[in-house]
């Protein structure tokens, strides 16, 4: 069976006098992060997570004028939303389960795969039998990460600026909606 990529669309929104504006169009900023998207939106597509925080909530009635467009011209694949309240009021260092490799150098993430030719077959059975490997100044951890290792620059990214918009708007006034396809 060959499974085909999954992508995100969607656009930042923040709430003013009474109505959602569309400020940033995630499509070119947002890579592919398949954690990512099992962790806040419950897609268990490669690499699920054992947790969720928002799930598919389908897309918001009151979505902006520019996110309704684009989800309407994209045939209403499925969709969801989170606020940015919810995302600062996550326990980032709780840990989670995931099917990737997490490798680390010098305690900072370097990658993540779902196998490496770096590790030989007695030392992937030895990873996912104890967890964590040591090879060659790399640490391979596999099983239970923190959320926060879950992150991209990517995804860094675009939660810091909407962390920007909610110092100004409000926590509560400022969401990602989404849309897979």
């Amino acid at each position: 069976m060959v499974r085909m990529g999954l992508d995100i669309y969607g656009w930042v929104e923040v709430r003013y006098l009474d109505r959602w504006w569309a400020v940033v169009k995630i499509d070119n900023i947002l890579s592919r992060n398949y954690e990512m998207f099992s962790l806040l939106f419950g897609v268990d597509r490669l690499g699920g997570v054992n947790m969720t925080i928002a799930g598919m909530r389908g897309f918001p009635d009151d979505a902006s004028t520019e996110a309704e467009r684009d989800y309407q011209a994209a045939e209403k694949p499925p969709a969801s939303w989170i606020t940015y309240e919810e995302i600062e009021n996550f326990d980032w260092n709780t840990e989670v389960e995931t099917d990737y490799i997490h490798i680390y150098k010098d305690g900072k993430l370097v990658g993540k795969v779902f196998y490496t030719s770096r590790l030989t077959e007695d030392e992937l059975k030895e990873l996912h039998e104890k967890g964590r490997l040591e090879k060659g100044g790399l640490t391979y951890i596999t099983g239970k990460i923190r959320a926060k290792d879950l992150l991209s620059r990517d995804w860094e990214i675009l939660l810091d600026l909407m962390g920007t918009l909610a110092k100004h708007y409000g926590s509560k006034n400022v969401r990602l909606v989404v849309w897979f396809d």
